[in-house]
């Protein structure tokens, strides 16, 4: 909804959600491994996408537990809730979206 909110025309809303999806599935490691990537590494702690794949990997492989998982979730949800934050102050019921350009 906040990249909805930032956006005119509904091509615009899919080209930076495409482009923002592939760049985040690169930093978190869901592409590719992240231990040859020491840059990426540090860097891939500000993407929500690492943190729901460090949870998904650490309680499917066995390595984590309930307990464990509990800090990266509530990582998520601030996430979330960030997004909600900045579509509540940007979205305006006047604004009309386009459709195809």
């Amino acid at each position: 909804m906040a990249l909805v909110s930032l956006r005119r025309t509904m091509d615009q809303l899919g080209i930076l959600a495409n482009m923002g999806s592939l760049v985040l599935g690169g930093l978190s490691g869901a592409f590719t491994p992240l231990a040859p990537h020491t840059v990426w590494a540090s860097l891939a702690q500000f993407s929500p996408l690492y943190w729901a794949m460090y949870a998904y990997q650490g309680v499917i492989f066995g390595r984590l537990g309930f307990a464990d998982i509990v800090s990266p979730c509530f990582l998520l949800i601030a996430f979330g809730f960030t997004g909600f934050l900045i579509a509540a102050a940007k979205f305006r019921t006047a604004d009309v979206k386009l459709g195809r350009s």
